[in-house]
C-alpha cells in the first residue's frame, strides 16, 4: 500500500517487499494463488503534535479513526525496526492511552477523544481572553453601611502599593485582621513607626500586599493601576479595573462592608461638694413689752435696718435683746450635675457638652469722636461647663474599649486683667468594660472660697468695734470633686435596641419621683449605677437592666 504524499516530510517510509528468487524452478500450476505477505513500514516523528502522530499513524495501519477534543500535546516517536500493518492498531491505542486519551473501539472504527478538562484554548482564543483579562473596565459598587468618601483612599492605597491609612469605620488593619480590643488606626501607626507585631493581641502588619495574602492566600495582588473614587451623593464606589483585580476588590469590600456595631452609655456626673462654711458675727432678736402687746424683731438685713432699729428703741416699754455669737458650719453632699444617655457608632467619637458662654469686655477703648467721648468694647466669650468626649472600640465578645475625656471650666469669682478667671478640670483615660459593667472614675478635684460682710448700716461702719459689734462675716471654702459613672450596653441587634429604650425610660421616669437636693451615695458593691439617696435617707436603685427598683 503506497503512503500518501503530504506525509512525506514527517515520515520515513521503508517497504521491504517479497522478492522472487532469481531463475525460480518451474513448479506445477496450484489450484488457488498465492497471497502477497503485508509490507513492513517504519515511523519516525521529532516534537510534532498528537493530532498529526494519530492520524499517520491511523492512516499507515489502515484504521479507521475518529479523532475529537485532541490537545496540542507535542510528541516524539522513534521506531527502531519496520513493523508490520497489522501491528499499527494496537500502536495508535497506546499512543492515545499514553497521552490520557479515551479510546473506544465501534465496529470497525476507533474512537479517540480527550476530556474536556484537557482541552486548552488555541493560540488565537488564548490571545483573545488575555487581551479581555487586561482591558480595563469601570465597576460601580454601592456600599451599605461603610461612607464611600472614607473609603476609597483607603482601598487606593491598598490597591496601589502605598502607605495604608486606617480608617475608623472599618476597624482593621493592614493584614484584614479584625482587631478585638484596638483601633486600627492606633495599631497602623504604630507599626509605621517602630515596625514588628501589633500591640493588640494580633500579628498586625502595615504592608497592603500582606494583607491581602492574609485575607485570600497566595501570592496574590493586583495587575494594574486601580483608581477608586467615592461618590458622596449615592455612597458607591467608582471602581477602574481589569476583570481579575475587580474579583479581588469584591472579596475586600464584603469583607469591609460590615455593619457597625453600637453602644449605649449611660454617663452619671456627679459632684461631691466638701463645703466649710463659717458664719461668724453678731445675729440679734430684741422684744419690746408694752402693756399686754409685745413686738419682736430679729438681726434685719441692710433694707430692714431702720424698721429694726425703731422697733428695738422707739415708744415707751420694756426691751430684752438677746445676742448670739454665731459660729455655724454646714457641710455639703453630693449633687448630680447631669444624667445623660449616649448612642455611639463604633469608633466614632460621641460628644456632650453642657455648659454655657460667659461674656467679658476684653478691649474697651474711648474715641473722642465729638464733645462726647465714645467708648469702643470689644466682647470676648468664654465656653464654661462640662464637655465629655467618649469614643468606644467595641470587642464582638461583648467587651467595649471606652476612650474617655472630660473637661469641666467654671467662671471663678476672681477676676485678673478685667477677665474672670476659669477654673480647669480635665481627666483623659482608657479603660475596658463588659457589656452592662459599670466603672466609676473620679478625682477632678476644685477648690473655691468667698468671703461677704454684712450688718447694720453705719453701726457696722464704725472704726474697731462696728464691724464685730454690729457686723457679720461670712466666709466660704468650697472643695469639689467631679465622678464620672460609666455603664456601657452593647448593640447587636434591633431587639437590643428596644429593650434597652425602655429601661432607659424606666430609669428616666424612676428619677422623676426624686425631689431636689438629694444625694447620691456612691458604694463599693454596686454593680449598676449608684445609688439614690433621698433625703429622708429612702434608697432608691436605678435598673441598669430595666425592671422596677
Amino acid at each position: 500500500m503506497p503512503v500518501p504524499a503530504r506525509l512525506a516530510s514527517l515520515l520515513l517510509l521503508v517497504v521491504v517487499p517479497s522478492l522472487p528468487a532469481q531463475n525460480p524452478p518451474r513448479r506445477p500450476p496450484a489450484t488457488t494463488p498465492a497471497t502477497a505477505p503485508a509490507p513492513s513500514v517504519a515511523l519516525d516523528f521529532q516534537d510534532q503534535d498528537l493530532r498529526t502522530v494519530l492520524a499517520a499513524l491511523a492512516e499507515a495501519g489502515g484504521v479507521n479513526v475518529s479523532l475529537s477534543n485532541i490537545p496540542g500535546t507535542k510528541v516524539t516517536l522513534r521506531m527502531g525496526k519496520a513493523v508490520d500493518r497489522a501491528e499499527f492498531a494496537a500502536m495508535l491505542k497506546a499512543v492515545a492511552e499514553a497521552n490520557d486519551l479515551k479510546v473506544t473501539t465501534v465496529g470497525s472504527l476507533m474512537q479517540i477523544s480527550g476530556t474536556p478538562a484537557v482541552v486548552g484554548p488555541t493560540v488565537q482564543q488564548q490571545a483573545r481572553l488575555d487581551a479581555a483579562a487586561a482591558e480595563m473596565k469601570l465597576y460601580t459598587f454601592r456600599l451599605k453601611h461603610t461612607s464611600a468618601t472614607q473609603l476609597a483612599p483607603v482601598l487606593t492605597a491598598l490597591f496601589s502599593g502605598g502607605s495604608i491609612s486606617a480608617q475608623n469605620a472599618a476597624n482593621r488593619g493592614g493584614t484584614g485582621i479584625t482587631l478585638q480590643n484596638g483601633r486600627a488606626a492606633t495599631v497602623v501607626g504604630a507599626q509605621a513607626q517602630g515596625g514588628g507585631r501589633g500591640a493588640a493581641g494580633q500579628q498586625q502588619q502595615a504592608n497592603p500586599l500582606q494583607g491581602l495574602q492574609a485575607l485570600f492566600g497566595g501570592n496574590q495582588a493586583v495587575t494594574n493601576e486601580v483608581r477608586i473614587v467615592g461618590e458622596e451623593s449615592s455612597n458607591a464606589l467608582l471602581i477602574r479595573a481589569t476583570a481579575a483585580d475587580w474579583t479581588l476588590i469584591q472579596q475586600v469590600l464584603a469583607a469591609v462592608d460590615l455593619r457597625p456595631l453600637q453602644v449605649l452609655i449611660e454617663v452619671t456626673i456627679a459632684e461631691v461638694a466638701r463645703n466649710s462654711d463659717l458664719n461668724v458675727g453678731v445675729s440679734g432678736t430684741g422684744t419690746r413689752t408694752k402693756g399686754n402687746s409685745a413686738d419682736s424683731a430679729s438681726m434685719p438685713s441692710a433694707a430692714t435696718a431702720r424698721d429694726f432699729i425703731l422697733k428695738l428703741t422707739g415708744g415707751n416699754g420694756t426691751i430684752d435683746y438677746n445676742v448670739a455669737l454665731n459660729a455655724l458650719q454646714t457641710r455639703g453632699d453630693v449633687r448630680v450635675l447631669s444624667l445623660p444617655v449616649i448612642i455611639a457608632q463604633n469608633n466614632r467619637e460621641a460628644v456632650l457638652n453642657v455648659g454655657e458662654q460667659r461674656p467679658f469686655v476684653q478691649v474697651s477703648q474711648s474715641i473722642q469722636t465729638g464733645a462726647t467721648p465714645t467708648t469702643v468694647q470689644t466682647i470676648t466669650y468664654l465656653d464654661v461647663g462640662t464637655v465629655l468626649t467618649i469614643t468606644p472600640t467595641i470587642n464582638p465578645d461583648g467587651y467595649v474599649n471606652l476612650t474617655v475625656s472630660q473637661t469641666d471650666n467654671n467662671a471663678t469669682n476672681e477676676v485678673a486683667f478685667n477677665a474672670p478667671v476659669i477654673s480647669k478640670r480635665e481627666l483623659t483615660t482608657q479603660v475596658f468594660l463588659k457589656d452592662g459593667q459599670t466603672t466609676v472614675i473620679g478625682g477632678l478635684a476644685g477648690k473655691s472660697s468667698s468671703k461677704t460682710e454684712s450688718g447694720i448700716p453705719i453701726l457696722s461702719k464704725i472704726p474697731l468695734i462696728g464691724k464685730w459689734l454690729f457686723g457679720n462675716t461670712r466666709e466660704t471654702s468650697s472643695t469639689s470633686e467631679l465622678f464620672l459613672f460609666l455603664t456601657p450596653h452593647v448593640i447587636f441587634t434591633d431587639v437590643d435596641i428596644d429593650q434597652l429604650r425602655r429601661s432607659v425610660e424606666d430609669g428616666s421616669e424612676l428619677l422623676k419621683q426624686v425631689p431636689t437636693g438629694a444625694r447620691i451615695v456612691p458604694k463599693a458593691d454596686t454593680i449598676g449605677l449608684p445609688v439614690i439617696r433621698r433625703p429622708d435617707s429612702t434608697a432608691v436603685r436605678r435598673p441598669v437592666g430595666g425592671g422596677t427598683p
